[in-house]
């Protein structure tokens, strides 16, 4: 569904997130799949700005597949795409809630789940308007982000800064992310 979405074809999208829900129904397939499609499906849904209930309603259906089996291995990915669709909606409730399960699911030793923890708090702490905190979590994110090496995180997390630095009357500093971000695209 990431290609046609991203060369802005919602409708191939849409129309793939159908057939496969579809034949999900029909086939008896293992419960690590459905939570596999139930992250790709809560990604889709918040990406392209649908309701928070649609994203909402996939995300608890996933999240009782996963606990009803007992698959855990994908559960940072599916909170993660719970305080997504919170951030989306504008919802800091949810986000959070969400947030939290991560958190309890997060190990500290794997980088990129504790750099993804850090940008996504980053996201909730500016939703509730604490822009000190988000600057600090995503200026850590942003170093997390630096030292793995992944340069296109590294400009989604600068811009997420810029908009932060701006809340916090920096302008300067913001447009320097802004630039940077800029040149790499």
């Amino acid at each position: 569904i990431w290609l046609p979405l991203w060369r802005g074809d919602k409708k191939k999208s849409r129309r793939i997130i159908v057939e496969t829900n579809l034949l999900l129904k029909n086939l008896s397939v293992p419960p690590i799949l459905h939570i596999l499609w139930g992250i790709v499906e809560g990604g889709y849904m918040w990406s392209v700005t649908a309701t928070h209930k649609d994203s909402d309603q996939i995300f608890e259906k996933t999240l009782q597949i996963a606990q009803e089996s007992g698959i855990s291995v994908l559960n940072v990915l599916l909170w993660a795409t719970g305080v997504y669709g919170g951030l989306a909606s504008g919802n800091a409730i949810s986000a959070q809630v969400c947030l939290d399960g991560l958190e309890k699911n997060l190990f500290v030793h794997r980088k990129h789940e504790v750099t993804q923890f850090l940008f996504l708090k980053a996201g909730v702490d500016f939703l509730k308007g604490d822009f000190s905190d988000a600057l600090e979590n995503a200026s850590l994110a942003l170093q997390n982000h630096e030292e793995v090496g992944r340069p296109f995180l590294e400009e989604t997390t600068r811009s997420c800064l810029a908009q932060i630095l701006i809340e916090l009357d920096d302008i300067e500093t913001a447009r320097t992310h802004l630039h940077k971000s800029i040149n790499y695209a």
